[in-house]
């Protein structure tokens, strides 16, 4: 038994392997800044270095950076992680605001990221070389935007001299030494904002909390507890429009574009001339019964919101306004559906405009889609190569009665991250999962050709992460291994859930973020950890929209900002002002067929180099089951599932910007396996040391009795006490059979004696010789002494005795016993 339960428990913990444990560099942590700076007493409010100059206007010229420039530098100590974030965030300043973080040239007041103890900034500019430390745990995009907007002078939202309007102190669970961190800052000028709860400096419910989940921090209005609870990762429109205002901003660096066609204006979108139309769900009139949806893909409820959408065969094209970039790579992503049951194509196309006139002179980049929707709204997302004026065309091709609608359209001067894996009937999944039940993804290839799946846990994969959404990043081998360097390391991989927001920059994705530095074994890379707690998940702005979870990953090679000499300073051939990308080789075209659909990538040009390419792997189900020693590894596929399914019915997965792919489900619930075997085996060596244990205790017992005792008769013979003969059992056993075998003999003897005595004349009974007196009289005393009891015969077999007989004898006795 013991060795079945071992080999069972051994195949359990071989297929763990393909999860590994999450290797992390420190990135995972997680938490707050308070948490993480709870040991530094030399802050204010948590994460503010005091200066003399800290107390004045916030608004104070001198504080303030001169044309919303604010040089930056990477210091020594300046993890990857940091940089990483520190990039991050220096591309959300310039898509949302003038304030220009640039990297550092000879400027005499600049910013110096560090990587020391903890997350932390003094606020504004003090003049010199000031640190900005980002530290372990501290190296994640909105943390970074948090320490910036001090160093550019602004406060903590909760220090607003208003804020008790609006929350509640509750300063029984503020730890006690720290209760000045809500201490209100009365030179504050809001800006003509309100109070924002959305703010990304804005503390966390349980800041400061005593425990570290009692709440500080409560808002006055209960239904809005939740804006305080989520972490946050980048901007609010409050925090926008006040930097822009502080600052006086004219524009931002960086452009981004986004329509809901919640107006009819549509955005600037040209539908004349064509049959695509605007619908607004709300308004009266509308034409139920036809193809077309009943909700829209921004609020995801019936007869709530509006879009655009086509009905028609024809294949006219509609084009938005014309748009500007100041970037080399954009990410255009937006949501579609297709009732339909066959296939449709879409065809998205960049297309270079006049600068007189704006009218359309050439098509710069081209590539059509291929698709079914399953009469659902699905996601698209794709890094594209726009001029720097451009507008992008739809065109779509229907077959029979059919329609296409496109909603929450947007373009944004940044690259998309590498892929995406969306995960839709969403809700089925987490009620039908159990905790360690996970779905592994097809693999994908990185924009320098790594491939990697991700392993998701919608329920935590152990006890420690229940009811988390729980998501791994691990290698795979892919056919240009050979071609790679090795080993792998210096990678930023960032696994993100969407915020599926209307506006992207808006989203307040939530992260983790991992550094791997160098593995010797390739396979063994496996970066994971939890993401979102289930029930800050559902309810909450849009992680589950169209019953559908979205998973983000984004993987960059940081080996460009490391140096021989320094580690931590940035490469003098990063460019200021613009965004850093990498240059990558461009991908072939690419064919995937799966059982969803038949997805092809046309291009006029070659794609943008972070184009997400599939392999052609079978994804895997993977089954363990704690009663068999054997690991079964099966390659099936799922088939899609309509909307209108039962909610049991498995549904399919699709994956990255283009290819459209499935996850499968496999049941991996290793810790309560090995937690019952590990309890078995705990039990069984406890059984074993309570027997051995109870044995070494009788033996001791006996030893002692039988020194005792030895003892007892030397003591015995000193003080002139009748000898104590001691016997043991197999003694006592030896003696009792010699005795036992004496008295047969005696008694043929006595027999023998009695016959011929008997035999004798009457006249010769009395005259016994002497010599036959004696020989009774030995006979006699002989007989005596073999004498053997029935009891006697029975102590050997009665278990209860004492290993030990004690017996006392004369001497006689006892010369009689030796000669025996």
């Amino acid at each position: 038994m013991l060795s079945s339960i071992v080999l069972g428990m051994y195949a359990v913990l071989f297929q763990g392997c393909l999860s590994d444990s999450p290797k992390s560099d420190g990135l995972d942590a997680n938490t707050d800044i308070t948490s993480i700076n709870r040991d530094l007493d030399n802050l204010f409010e948590g994460d503010i270095l005091l200066s003399p100059s800290s107390r004045n206007s916030q608004n104070e010229p001198s504080l303030l950076w001169t044309n919303g420039i604010v040089p930056m530098a990477y210091g020594s100590s300046a993890s990857l992680g940091a940089i990483a974030a520190m990039e991050d965030a220096r591309i959300e300043f310039a898509l949302n605001t003038c304030i220009n973080v640039k990297i550092r040239e000879l400027e005499k007041d600049f910013i110096t990221v560090e990587s020391s103890n903890g997350c932390w900034s003094r606020v504004g500019k003090v003049g010199g070389n000031q640190t900005v430390s980002m530290g372990p745990g501290c190296q994640y995009k909105g943390t970074a935007i948090h320490e910036i907007l001090h160093a550019i002078g602004f406060y903590h939202e909760q220090s607003r001299k208003d804020r008790d309007d609006y929350i509640t102190i509750e300063w029984s669970n503020v730890i006690a030494d720290k209760s000045f961190n809500f201490d209100k800052m009365i030179h504050l000028d809001n800006l003509r904002e309100s109070y924002d709860l959305d703010s990304l400096v804005h503390y966390e419910d349980v800041a400061f909390s005593k425990d570290g989940s009692s709440k500080t921090m409560r808002t006055n209005d209960m239904q809005l507890q939740d804006k305080l609870s989520i972490r946050k990762h980048t901007f609010s429109e409050t925090d926008v429009r006040k930097v822009n205002r502080l600052y006086n901003c004219g524009d931002t660096l960086l452009y981004s574009y986004h329509c809901d066609f919640s107006e009819r204006t549509i955005c600037g979108w040209v539908l004349q001339n064509s049959t695509w139309s605007w619908i607004d769900l709300s308004a009266p009139g509308f034409p139920v019964g036809q193809l077309i949806p009943i909700m829209d893909g921004t609020h995801a409820k019936h007869f709530t919101g509006a879009y655009i959408y086509t009905t028609s065969n024809s294949t006219e094209v509609i084009k938005s306004m014309m748009l500007r970039s100041k970037s080399t790579k954009q990410c255009l992503q937006f949501w579609y559906y297709l009732e339909h049951s066959a296939e449709a194509e879409i065809n998205i196309s960049i297309a270079s405009v006049d600068d007189k006139n704006g009218e359309v002179t050439g098509i710069s980049n081209q590539e059509i889609f291929i698709t079914r929707s399953g009469n659902q709204w699905k996601f698209m997302r794709r890094t594209i190569s726009a001029p720097p004026q451009y507008r992008i065309l739809i065109q779509s091709k229907l077959s029979g009665k059919s329609a296409l609608a496109i909603d929450d359209f947007s373009v944004m001067d940044r690259r998309c991250d590498t892929t995406y894996f969306v995960y839709p009937s969403f809700t089925s999944r987490l009620t039908n999962s159990a905790m360690g039940d996970g779905i592994v993804s097809s693999p994908v290839l990185t924009d320098d050709g790594y491939a990697f799946h991700i392993l998701v846990y919608v329920k935590g994969s152990n006890l420690v992460e229940k009811d988390k959404i729980t998501v791994f990043f691990k290698l795979a081998p892919s056919p240009s291994d050979d071609q790679l360097e090795w080993p792998y390391k210096n990678r930023y991989v960032r696994l993100s859930v969407i915020d599926q927001q209307s506006n992207p920059l808006r989203a307040q994705d939530q992260t983790r973020a991992f550094i791997d530095k160098e593995r010797a074994n390739a396979f063994t890379v496996s970066f994971g950890g939890t993401i979102v707690t289930t029930d800050g998940l559902l309810g909450r702005r849009h992680f589950v929209k169209h019953d559908t979870l979205i998973i983000s990953v984004d993987v960059r090679d940081m080996t460009p900002f490391i140096s021989q000499s320094n580690p931590g300073t940035t490469p003098a051939t990063t460019k200021p002002t613009t965004v850093v990308t990498r240059v990558t080789k461009q991908t072939p075209e690419v064919t995937q067929t799966d059982t969803e659909s038949v997805t092809t990538i046309k291009t006029t040009e070659q794609p943008a180099p972070s184009t997400p390419r599939i392999l052609n792997f079978e994804p895997q189900t993977i089954q363990t089951t704690a009663v068999t020693t054997s690991t079964s590894f099966t390659s099936s596929e799922t088939t899609p599932s309509p909307i209108t399914q039962s909610p049991t019915t498995t549904t399919s997965t699709y994956v990255s910007t283009i290819v459209t792919t499935s996850c499968t489900s496999f049941s991996f619930k290793n810790l309560e396996i090995i937690m019952l075997m590990v309890l078995a085996i705990v039990t069984l060596l406890l059984l074993v040391i309570l027997i051995i244990t109870c044995m070494a205790l009788k033996k001791a017992r006996a030893d002692d009795d039988e020194h005792r005792t030895k003892s007892a008769i030397q003591s015995g013979l000193a003080s002139g006490v009748p000898k104590v003969e001691v016997l043991s059992v197999r003694e006592k056993e030896d003696k009792i059979r010699e005795r036992a075998s004496h008295e047969v003999y005696l008694n043929n003897e006595y027999t023998q004696m009695m016959s011929i005595h008997s035999e004798k004349s009457p006249e010769k009974r009395g005259t016994t010789s002497k010599t036959d007196n004696r020989s009774m009289d030995t006979f006699l005393q002989s007989s005596s002494q073999a004498n053997v009891s029935l009891s006697e015969i029975n102590e050997l077999h009665t278990p209860s005795r004492s290993r030990l007989i004690l017996r006392k004898s004369s001497p006689a006795t006892e010369k009689n016993l030796n000669v025996l």
